[in-house]
Order: structure tokens, then sequence, then C-alpha cells
């Protein structure tokens, strides 16, 4: 088994990684903080975006949200992100992160790392798309790609205690 390392990303490294290797969402929108991991060949393997929380409830200032981990299926390079993750976000003065996984996925990882399963969300399944404009007409957003398509129904949410 090969070495990985963390490596700085760029948003459109980032964003081409996850459209091309993510299962199930597109890149997100407005990342505020990218990070990358490369085997020892210096292929990357996966990448993680974090920003500020979507839910107005969790923006408190303090919390930070990973958007997407995403990975080419490399052992342990997801874990390695989330630590990466974890080390900038209590670095820059965060003190709880949380994250969003499908009802349907396990959060292997996300245990091993050390975060906390924290309940589930509502189910919205009743909508068209997760990523609506905040106007009136509530128009679906698209990402870059054209895309607005996102997994609807209850999500489990993930947190961990920086402190």
């Amino acid at each position: 088994m090969g070495t990985l390392t963390i490596c700085p990303v760029s948003l459109k490294v980032a964003r081409e990684f996850i459209a091309q290797h993510h299962r199930h969402n597109s890149p997100p929108r407005t990342p505020q903080h990218l990070v990358g991991v490369k085997d020892d060949t210096g292929k990357l393997v996966g990448v993680a975006t974090t920003a500020n929380p979507v839910s107005r409830h969790q923006d408190d200032g303090w919390t930070l949200e990973v958007k997407r981990c995403c990975t080419d299926g490399t052992p342990n390079a997801v874990s390695k992100l989330y630590g990466a993750c974890r080390r900038m976000a209590k670095a820059l003065g965060y003190r709880r992160m949380l994250t969003y996984t499908l009802e349907s996925e396990p959060g292997t990882s996300l245990v091993a790392s050390g975060w906390t399963f924290a309940g589930m969300t509502k189910d919205e399944s009743n909508r068209t798309s997760a990523n609506f404009a905040s106007t009136k007409r509530m128009k679906p957003r698209t990402d870059l790609w054209g895309n607005d398509w996102q997994p609807m129904g209850p999500k489990k949410r993930w947190v961990i205690d920086l402190a």
C-alpha cells in the first residue's frame, strides 16, 4: 500500500474531479476551502470541499460543513481527507464540523474518523430539487454543468467537536 499525501487543489481541478467521480452529487457551487490527496505516484485520488453550513440553524459562525468528500476508491483516502478537513477547520478557529450522507450510506469512514451520528434531516422528497434559488418563484439553480438534480429524502447528519 502506497503513501497518501495531502495537497492543495484548485477549484477547477476539484470541480472536475467531483464531476467525474462523485456517485450522486454535482460539484458544490461555492466551496470556501479545498483539499486534495495524492498517492505516491503523484496522482490525485480524492478531494474534499468545505463551506459554511447550508442550514441556517447550523450556521452559527463556529461550524464548518464538509460539502463533498470524493475519491476514486483508493483505500484510506476518505479518512485522510476528513482528517485534513478537521485539522484545517480547527486551525481556522472553528469549534464544530458537520456533514451529511444519504440514508443508505453507512458512514463507515466518518465513524472511523471520530464523527458522531447526530440524527436525520427532514424528508424533502416532495421537492423537485434540493438546490433552490432564494426567490419567491423558487426556480431551481443549476451548477456549472447545468445540473440541478440532487438526491432527495432524509439525510444522516454527522458532527465532530473540534474543541
